[in-house]
This record gives C-alpha cells, structure tokens and sequence, in this order.
C-alpha cells in the first residue's frame, strides 16, 4: 500500500522506538496540541492513526507520550510500545 503525505513531518516506521509525533500547524495552543501535552502530563494513552491512503489509517494503540520539548514543535511517543513523544 502507498502511504500518503502526512501534513506534517511526524517520524513513524524508523529504525527507533519512539515515534516524533509534530504538533499540528504552528500554534502550540491549537486544541489538539493543548490535547496531547494534557494526556503527556496526565500519563494517558492515544491513539495514534498512521495514514496510510486518503480515507485509510492504522491505529497505533496505546501511544503514549513519554517526553516533551518546550523548545520543539512536537512529542515522543513509544509508538504502541507504551510511549509517544511529544
């Protein structure tokens, strides 16, 4: 299958175990960044859904958010391994 563009430069299926999840756009106070920061200092799980065609995604389930970088547009994640980075 083709995976489709994603909008934004999130790093999925490298050789690390973390996924870089980029925040969406540029705002870091857009609601879903504001979402993912909660769920990092509230030690939840997401899903994450890896597009794979317009239409069509993998869930990537639990990610969780294991590391953030105030100086960085994005999170760690495990990537289904229990952390997303953010």
């Amino acid at each position: 299958m083709r995976r489709k563009t994603p909008p934004y430069d999130d790093q999925v299926g490298s050789d690390a175990e973390w996924l870089l999840y980029r925040y969406e756009g540029t705002d870091p106070d857009h609601w879903t960044n504001v979402a993912v920061r909660r769920a990092y200092r509230e030690r939840r799980p997401l899903i994450y859904l890896y597009g794979i065609t317009p239409g069509l995604y993998e869930p990537i389930f639990p990610c969780t958010v294991v590391a953030h970088d105030p100086l960085e547009p994005g999170v760690s994640s495990d990537g289904g391994a229990g952390g997303v980075a953010a």
